[in-house]
Order: C-alpha cells, then structure tokens, then sequence
C-alpha cells in the first residue's frame, strides 16, 4: 500500500498516516504498540516488527528477509539482536559435506536456524545450531563463534563432544 490510508485502533482512535510499500510512516505504532520499519544490515534489507524505545528497536520484535520469510524472532536492544532468540537462513541448502562440521566459520548455507542468546547481534551464550541434513550442533557462542564446549548431534544418534575455538 503506498499513500495516506486510516488506522483504526483497538481503542477506538482513528488516525491517518502515510504508508509507502505496505510500512507506514517512522514513529507510529499499531494498537499493539508495535513498530513497523525498514532497515539495511549487512547490505540487505529487512523490515522490523516490533517494539522500540527511545527510537531504536528494543524489546520483542521480529524482522523479515525481503522476500517476507521471517529472519529473527526475539529480544532486541540498541537495535541489535540481543538475548534470547531464533534467527534463520534465507536461502539453507543441501549441505556439501554432511559429515563434516569442523569450521563453522564457512557454513554457507548448510544450517536452517539457530535458538539461543545473543549479545550485539551476535550470537553469544548458549545455543543450538540446526543443520541442512538435520544434525545440530549444541554448545557455547561468542562474539558470532563457536567457542567452548561443544556437542554434535549426528542423525545417527552419535555424539561427539569437543571443544571450539573461533568457530573452529
């Protein structure tokens, strides 16, 4: 949608504002409270659901891949990722080598989805890791890496535990 259009709160409110490709204006909030907004991270664009606070994304919120697939759901703060959360791959893809997770730091697109903490916009504390082929990886973040203890869980039903270093 894209011009003035109405909104009608929960509350009974009637407000008009401007909407250009189906956000509307900075600063208005729906009858939830929640903002809708438009932003670039690392060279892609992103619309943010969600609450804000003095401006920036803060709070509960969600942000969407261009193509309207969800990227992140969770806790947001000083308009990064942070605490718990699930952030998803855009485009997963079948994994190149399914027995061999030994630089995180290279996954492309062999993981689906991670569920755990963030700090900054990273991944920091613990989580799970989900591959293409179905395996996870389990175990302590930091600063966006693997580091720490760690555990792979096979599709066979092995496990193996080690420790990581950098995403590696």
């Amino acid at each position: 949608m894209n011009g003035e259009g109405t909104i009608h709160r929960c509350n009974g409110e009637t407000l008009t504002r401007v909407w250009e490709n189906n956000v509307q204006g900075e600063g208005q909030a729906d009858c939830n409270g929640n903002f809708t907004e438009k932003f670039i991270e690392d060279g892609a664009e992103y619309t943010y659901v969600g609450k804000k606070s003095g401006g920036v994304r803060s709070g509960d919120g969600s942000s969407f891949f261009s193509t309207g697939l969800i990227a992140y759901q969770g806790n947001w703060a000083g308009n990064n990722k942070h605490g718990e959360g699930r952030e998803y791959l855009s485009k997963p893809s079948a994994s190149r080598d399914p027995n061999c997770y030994k630089d995180f730091n290279h996954l492309h697109g062999d993981w689906v989805w991670y569920q755990g903490s963030f700090r900054n916009g990273k991944r920091h504390g613990q989580g799970t890791l989900y591959f293409t082929n179905g395996e996870k990886f389990v175990g302590n973040w930091e600063d966006g890496h693997a580091n720490g203890e760690g555990t792979i869980h096979r599709c066979t039903g092995v496990t193996q535990q080690s420790q990581w270093a950098n995403g590696k």
